[in-house]
């Protein structure tokens, strides 16, 4: 910097020497890069500034990538990426969890997509898609299935968003999230088939009209097989003394694509018929999943369809069988929902046909006002009572005498609250009719269910003159749905639970004891000695035994233990919420004691004893165990135990 300014060098003092020059140099100096020294400061000032900047941008980024990571963890969604050009794709844990695989087990290109997506779905996929990168939609959404590891089809809520579009206006990358739904989906799924089973059910009114009985039943057997997915259906009347069955129909699609019979008598003995009509015999569904392995595989006439699968539903009324529905070879194995369907149809079907000819008969004669099954209220204008029918009088409880003048306010039980007639009247002004459940007193206070018709009759100016009500006591179907669904958890034999129940306790035990880290143990047991009973004394005596041998096993447990019967002569105990095994293990001994116990039965004294398989849960903070797999465990130990001498017990595994 000195390089460009004088230098003089003298003798004389230094002050003397530099003094004046130096000095005028040096302000020179400073006064030319005054300006550039401010404009370096401005400088470090602006880039200490942009450090801040940056470093506060950066935390607040990184605090909102841990926000946004935070809520998609709570939400329980898998995320994924997806580079479109490539096809590669990139998925996190929890995505590749909800079908079973690890992420590194996943493809890194779109064909691993492509071979989880179910094929029903590769449309409604393409076509979101398609409407997402054409600007149609601001975000690509669709619902698809994805096939698990294991087999079955998960339902995926899928979004996304191209993030990056190539400079031709193609996408680049799309970013997005998975979540499983498909619980929600098979709770919305049963919702909707309730919903639509019930429509169906209401139309079924619709159908009786103007129809034979023959036609009505063919039509509702048609729309009982779309419900159940059902190929065949067939509907029978049984005769009076139960000995003979009548085919009143089957569906036009079953005598059309799958049986071909020639000169085929509608009526023939009950004795003559297969397992399919079982169910006259025994008041209950019968269920075949399976019909090649059956027994009793006859009453097919000749050109009959194969039987693959079917259900086979009585109904009674007045305490007999009056008819007989079935459906059959649905692809996949009839579940509960379908038997319901079937029994709900039943009641309907017979329902509607009784009222068909309680109707025709009210039109031929006037007696039938007399002798009608159903309950018949007539009313003025005002809706004051003027005439009641005998079965009115056996159903209700009161005599006509005692309801003449009176408005049929007073049968209200007080189940349904205002709203609900206020809809009924709004109806029956509206359409002149209304139909449906209701809830009536009987006169000795007893509350029971009714199906009632209500129906306007009025004068040729149009003015009302009379409400008719005809209504039945469904008390009894109401009953035989309830029967049902023990029928469907219950051994019937014993009264105990039945594989179904047990099998459910145990997966909410299981959950219970997960969630209090207490323990839990399944016990499966199997009686010794009971073949040689069955073969002394007949299965009725085994019978007996089995009854006295389940109530036995179930005194010795506690309250909050469950004991099932799977089928034979096995039986499993549920021995939950405990934190040490020797808190049950006296019970084991207790069981053993109670199954070996002499019975006396019918004067004979006949021993069994019982050999048991214990399986403990949890296991080595194991808790992904599957309910079925412990009772397998527990059935492998009590084969040790048989093979170990029998009467006695095992444990699978180390029992501590």
């Amino acid at each position: 910097m000195l390089h460009p300014l004088p230098l003089v060098v003298a003798q004389t003092e230094a002050s003397a020497v530099t003094q004046g020059p130096l000095q005028a140099a040096w302000s020179g100096l400073l006064a030319e890069h005054t300006a550039l020294v401010a404009v370096l400061a401005l400088l470090l000032l602006a880039l200490i500034a942009g450090v801040a900047w940056f470093m506060t941008t950066s935390l607040r980024l990184a605090a909102a990538n841990a926000r946004l990571q935070s809520i998609i963890d709570a939400s329980d969604m898998g995320t994924w990426e997806w580079h479109v050009p490539s096809g590669r794709i990139r998925v996190d844990e929890r995505w590749a969890s909800m079908v079973g695989y690890e992420s590194d087990d996943i493809e890194r290109d779109i064909g691993a997509w492509n071979r989880l997506l179910h094929p029903d779905d590769v449309k409604r996929f393409d076509e979101a898609f398609q409407r997402h990168i054409n600007g149609h939609d601001d975000r690509y959404q669709v619902e698809v299935r994805l096939l698990h590891r294991d087999g079955h089809w998960v339902w995926i809520h899928d979004v996304g968003q191209v993030v990056e579009w190539g400079r031709d206006g193609q996408p680049l990358l799309m970013r997005g999230t998975h979540t499983d739904i498909t619980r929600e989906k098979a709770r919305s799924d049963q919702i909707n088939f309730i919903a639509r089973r019930d429509r169906v059910l209401l139309l079924l009114a619709n159908l009786r009209e103007s129809r034979s009985e023959h036609d009505f039943a063919q039509a509702a057997l048609q729309r009982l097989e779309d419900l159940t997915g059902s190929c065949v259906s067939f509907l029978h009347f049984v005769n009076e003394d139960i000995r003979e069955v009548e085919l009143i129909a089957w569906s036009r699609r079953t005598k059309e694509r799958y049986c071909n019979v020639v000169d085929f008598a509608s009526h023939y003995r009950l004795s003559e018929a297969g397992i399919w009509a079982d169910g006259v015999r025994t008041r209950s569904p019968v269920v075949v999943n399976d019909y090649a392995q059956a027994e009793k595989r006859k009453g097919l006439p000749e050109g009959h369809s194969d039987m693959l699968r079917f259900v086979s539903v009585p109904l009674t009324d007045f305490g007999a069988v009056v008819m007989l529905i079935g459906v059959g070879n649905k692809p996949e194995d009839y579940v509960d929902r379908d038997v319901e369907t079937v029994q709900l149809f039943a009641n309907e079907i017979w329902r509607l046909i009784q009222r068909g000819r309680n109707q025709a008969s009210l039109k031929q004669a006037s007696m039938v006002f007399d002798y009608a099954r159903e309950g018949i209220i007539v009313t003025d204008a005002e809706n004051r009572i003027m005439d009641v029918n005998p079965a009115f009088e056996r159903i209700s409880g009161y005599t006509k005498s005692e309801v003449l003048g009176a408005d049929p306010r007073l049968f209200r039980s007080g189940r349904q609250g205002p709203s609900f007639y206020r809809e009924m009247w709004e109806n029956i002004q509206r359409d002149g009719v209304w139909e449906g459940e209701i809830w009536n007193r009987r006169k000795n206070g007893d509350v029971y269910p009714q199906h009632l018709n209500l129906t306007v009759i009025r004068d040729s100016a149009g003015n009302i003159v009379n409400h008719i009500a005809l209504f039945s006591d469904i008390s009894l179907q109401k009953k035989q749905q309830d029967e049902l669904q023990r029928l469907v958890h219950y051994d019937p034999l014993t009264g105990l639970p039945n594989r179904v129940l047990c099998i459910d306790r145990l997966q909410q035990a299981m959950a219970q004891v997960t969630r209090h880290r207490r323990k839990l143990a399944v016990a499966f047991m199997d009686l010794d000695g009971f073949k040689e009973v069955n073969d002394a004394h007949g299965h009725d005596m085994g019978d007996e035994v089995l009854i006295e041998i389940a109530g036995r096993l179930k005194a010795e447990l506690r309250a909050e233990d469950t004991i099932a019967r799977l089928g034979g002569d096995e039986f499993v105990a549920i021995f939950s919420d405990f934190d040490h095994l020797a808190v049950v293990e006296p019970l084991f001994d207790r069981l053993l004691i109670a199954a070996s116990t002499p019975l006396v039965i019918r004067g004979v004294t006949v021993q069994v004893s019982v050999s048991i398989g214990v399986s403990l849960y949890p296991r080595d903070s194991n808790h992904e165990l599957q309910p079925e797999q412990l009772v397998r465990e527990a059935d492998q130990a009590m084969y040790r135990a048989k093979n170990s001498g029998k009467n006695q017990l095992a444990f699978f595994g180390d029992p501590e």
